[in-house]
């Protein structure tokens, strides 16, 4: 387990702190690697020196950004995304040109693209078709940088179109087809899928091929892994087994203190 790169997710972990001081606590906690859910409270274009505050934070820290969200809406407000919403086309673009400067100036190559709860005032397949073309516009855009993005399922909506790694794959073979790129790829998220009753074991048979990203907490309380009974390194061990040689991302909610979950999560994993 310790040549897993484990990868702390700043949205999640170290609360306690403003966002862009937890990279140093991630630092300090020992992680080299962490990641962000878009990290500019709602807004799908950011200030050049909201940016740059970003930049700088990461990179005094000595942390590399390995993962970042793109634009998913007011997620306080209970957005989950905005591709498959045609009038959210242009801020979502927009928000696209703004993580590539940031995977440019960082060298952040993964960038997870929240699909959006159902409109019931929009046909579905007007929905999907506005997803498919935003998708495609992120893929190309982080083509051009050596990224790519993910498409990942989620719980806790049932509007939430993308709950199952087969939905996610569907995704994403529609938008190769749709537009010949490939730099797009699956996040698996073990809570999420397992959340929504997936049998993750089961999912690894097929999504190896195009995993790119993993993130796991423990079920059901999505606390630390070793914090209930979700057998989370039973899950990793597998997704070892498979192949899978990509890093693993902590996005459980501490609970209490971030610093008290870390000790529950190496004891799981038998890092000390």
């Amino acid at each position: 387990m310790d040549t897993i790169r484990w990868v702390a997710n700043l949205h999640t972990l170290f609360p306690e702190l403003p966002l862009l001081e937890r990279p140093a606590a991630a630092r300090r906690a020992g992680f080299t690697e962490v990641e962000y859910w878009w990290p500019f409270d709602g807004q799908p274009r950011p200030s050049g020196d909201q940016v740059d505050a970003l930049v700088q934070a990461v990179t005094s820290a000595g942390v590399q950004l390995t993962a970042m969200n793109l634009y998913a809406g007011a997620m306080a407000s209970g957005d989950r995304g905005v591709i498959s919403h045609p009038d959210q086309a242009e801020d979502f673009r927009a928000s696209v040109d703004v993580a590539m400067d940031i995977g440019s100036r960082l060298g952040t190559r993964l960038f997870n693209v929240p699909y959006g709860r159902r409109l019931p005032d929009v046909p579905e397949e007007v929905q999907d078709a506005a997803a498919t073309q935003a998708l495609s516009y992120a893929a190309e855009a982080a083509a051009a940088i050596g990224a790519a993005v993910l498409v990942e399922p989620l719980s806790g909506f049932p509007d939430y179109p993308v709950r199952t790694s087969r939905a996610a794959l569907d995704v994403i073979e529609r938008v190769r087809e749709h537009s010949g790129v490939t730099a797009i790829g699956l996040l698996m998220d073990q809570y999420h899928l397992a959340t929504n009753g997936e049998d993750v074991l089961a999912d690894l048979e097929f999504v190896v091929p195009a995993l790119c990203h993993v993130q796991i907490a423990d079920v059901p309380t999505r606390g630390a892994p070793g914090s209930a009974d979700g057998d989370v390194r039973g899950f990793v061990e597998a997704l070892l087994a498979k192949g899978y040689d990509g890093a693993v991302a902590l996005e459980y909610v501490p609970g209490g203190s971030t610093e008290e979950s870390l000790v529950t999560w190496r004891k799981a994993f038998d890092l000390d």
